[in-house]
C-alpha cells in the first residue's frame, strides 16, 4: 500500500443529501436529514494551475457520482477520514445547500426573514441557502480572515466587472 502524503493536497467538504437515495422512501415530511460528509481531494499544484476551476468542478462532479450509489454505507469512517484531512491539508467546508429550502421552515411564528449559518467560524467555510425572495438565487457565505476577504473582494469584484 502506497502512502500518500495529504500536504500535497486541498480538500473540499460539503453534505450530500441521502434522503433519496436510501433502499427505503422517506417520507416527504420527515424532518431531519440523511446528510453524508463529502470530501474531495485535489492536488494543490492542480487546483492552483490555469484550469483549476474546471478540475475542481469534475472532481467535486465525480466525487457526487460515486456517493449517488453508496448511500449512507460507510459511516463508520467518515469522521476519521475527515480528521485524517484536517490536520495535514486545507479543507475547505461547505455548510448548507440550496435545496435544504430554510425558508420554507414555519415553527408556527412565520417563515424567517433571514437565515444565517453559524458554524462557518473557520477561513475558507462556505455557507449555502436558497433565496428567501427569489424562485432561482441563492445566498451564499464565506468566512476568511481579513487579509483572505480584501484579496477576494479584488478579485470578485473585478469577474463582476467582466460579466
Amino acid at each position: 500500500m502506497t502512502m500518500i502524503s495529504f500536504t500535497l493536497f486541498s480538500f473540499f467538504f460539503f453534505p450530500f443529501d441521502g434522503r433519496n437515495r436510501l433502499d427505503f422512501p422517506v417520507p416527504t415530511k420527515y424532518f431531519g436529514n440523511c446528510l453524508k460528509p463529502c470530501i474531495v481531494d485535489v492536488t494543490k499544484s492542480e487546483i492552483r494551475g490555469e484550469n483549476g476551476i474546471v478540475v475542481a468542478a469534475k472532481a467535486i462532479g465525480n466525487k457526487i457520482k460515486d456517493v449517488e450509489s453508496s448511500g449512507l454505507r460507510g459511516l463508520e469512517h467518515w469522521i476519521s477520514d475527515i480528521f485524517q484531512r484536517d490536520k495535514p491539508g486545507r479543507i475547505s467546508p461547505v455548510a448548507g445547500s440550496p435545496k435544504l429550502k430554510v425558508y420554507e421552515i414555519d415553527f408556527g411564528w412565520g417563515r424567517p426573514c433571514k437565515v444565517e449559518l453559524t458554524r462557518i467560524d473557520r477561513d475558507g467555510a462556505i455557507a449555502l441557502a436558497e433565496c428567501r425572495d427569489e424562485e432561482r438565487g441563492f445566498e451564499v457565505g464565506l468566512a476568511l480572515n481579513k487579509n483572505h476577504m480584501d484579496e477576494f473582494i479584488t478579485v470578485f469584484e473585478q469577474s463582476v466587472k467582466l460579466l
